[in-house]
Order: C-alpha cells, then structure tokens, then sequence
C-alpha cells in the first residue's frame, strides 16, 4: 500500500510540474500583457511583454499598482 501512495504522490508530482512548466512558458511567451496581482492590487509576476508594450523598466515591477 505504501508503495502504491508513493507512485501516486510521484505520477502527480510529475503532472504538476508538467503542468507548471507550460504555464511558465506560456506566460513569459506570451506577446500580450499578463500578470498576477495580489489582494492590495500590487504587482507580483509579470510578462516581459508589460514592459515593452508600457514602456517600463523591469526592475520597477515590485513598485507598479494598479
């Protein structure tokens, strides 16, 4: 049985991170903005698409609100 789990938590462990990597690419990829913004609506990840597109600095990430 234990066995069993631990092929379990290693098959969803390797889906996960499966799936991580797609978004990772997907979001550092993408030609349009996206980004992810917590509860006081500052900036935690963003594209580099941002900061072309906005004209920003990278380094200004952690200090944009919006």
């Amino acid at each position: 049985m234990n066995l069993h789990l631990e092929e379990m938590v290693a098959a969803r462990t390797h889906e996960l991170s499966e799936s991580e990597n797609k978004f990772r690419h997907l979001f550092n990829n993408s030609k349009d903005i996206v980004y992810i913004s917590d509860a006081t609506n500052q900036i935690i990840p963003i594209n580099n698409a941002d900061f072309k597109m906005l004209g920003y600095p990278i380094h200004d990430a952690p200090n944009l609100h919006f």
